[in-house]
């Protein structure tokens, strides 16, 4: 073997026992500072993560045509932790309208007996109306000048009082044997229960197409300067490719990578990888 051969194979192992010569800008980006913890590297902190199914770098030119690496991490069981959001949401869901048709019902029931309650109501404040006519006629019998004047406004209040009282109670047992009551509340009950299963049926649209999702990191690479410019998650579904952009958030995520490293991460970002998309399939 010659010398050059030699050297190119040796070079060949030592490239190889060296993680695989790598683009220099990916190696630059993992020997860059974590700049939420620095005494990690993005290197080590984006490495050996359990949450990661597969992991991934690669270079490219961005939009605007400067040299980018780009890191993927298509997270774990994410499905299944996607699956238990959606669990939970509608778990929450059915707990609302379990209390919703509970009071509808209560109050559905006492509509029913609204008719002889109203009834009774009605007959007594008939019978006083009745008592105030007897009393300011005993009364005002016999009597004239200012004193007279002055029971007369006080009994007129009265009785314009039981008079207004009589017509409420006439117009609530108007409508109690109706069942207007009874109908707009049984309106009410079906339109929270339609409601509620719409919002269960958007819940299944948004969650149930999900194949995988996968956290991507993007860097512009500069002279000896990285600088992050992108943080999201990419979702396989039913409808294709989505995306959902959290680089306003990089720093806290970042912080949770270096934090939580297995799948408690992946429960973690579960409940916000879906913000934004509202389907993921038209089943």
């Amino acid at each position: 073997m010659n010398l050059r051969l030699r050297y190119g194979v040796a070079a060949a192992l030592l490239c190889v026992l060296l993680a695989g010569c790598e683009d220099s800008e990916i190696g630059q980006v993992k020997a860059a500072n974590d700049p939420v913890d620095t005494t990690h590297t993005y290197g080590s902190a984006l490495s050996e993560r359990a949450a990661c199914k597969s992991i991934s770098w690669k270079t490219f030119k961005d939009s605007s045509n400067r040299t980018a690496v780009e890191y993927r991490c298509e997270l774990n069981d994410a499905v299944a932790e996607l699956n238990k959001v959606r669990d939970a949401q509608i778990d929450e869901i059915n707990g609302y309208l379990k209390a919703s048709n509970d009071n509808l019902g209560k109050a559905i029931e006492g509509a029913a007996g609204d008719a002889a309650r109203y009834t009774k109501l009605l007959e007594e404040k008939k019978a006083e109306l009745r008592q105030i006519d007897e009393k300011s006629q005993a009364q005002m019998a016999g009597m004239d000048g200012p004193s007279a004047l002055k029971a007369k406004q006080v009994w007129d209040a009265s009785r314009a009082y039981a008079v207004s009282e009589v017509e409420r109670y006439q117009a609530e047992l108007d409508k109690a044997n109706s069942g207007t009551n009874t109908a707009s509340l049984e309106g009410s009950r079906q339109s929270y229960q339609q409601r509620y299963a719409n919002d269960i049926a958007n819940l299944h649209r948004q969650y149930d197409g999900v194949k995988s999702v996968t956290e991507v990191i993007q860097w512009a690479v500069k002279d000896k300067e990285v600088i992050p410019t992108y943080f999201g998650f990419e979702i396989d579904s039913e409808l294709g490719k989505k995306t959902t952009d959290k680089s306003a958030q990089f720093r806290g995520f970042l912080q949770q990578i270096g934090q939580h490293r297995g799948q408690d991460y992946v429960t973690f970002v579960a409940p916000t990888v879906l913000t934004g998309i509202s389907a993921t399939t038209n089943k």
